[in-house]
């Protein structure tokens, strides 16, 4: 998955991590050294959501 999980606010980005082998075929994670697993998500669009914006009141007519 490439995209964010979500447009604004705090999402989450996700790729898969394969153990493979020299011939870049995926074997079982065991042979694979867990301590250079690379990551498989990470937090993605950290910036705020559209909000509502008040105005003043106005006068009260009759």
């Amino acid at each position: 998955m490439n995209k964010c999980s979500t447009t604004c606010g705090r999402g989450v980005r996700k790729r898969i991590v394969s153990c493979v082998n020299s011939h870049s075929h995926s074997v079982a994670s065991k042979y694979c050294d867990p301590a250079k697993r690379p990551i498989d998500s990470h937090r993605c669009r950290m910036t705020h959501c559209p909000r509502w914006k008040t105005g003043k009141w106005s006068m009260v007519s009759e």
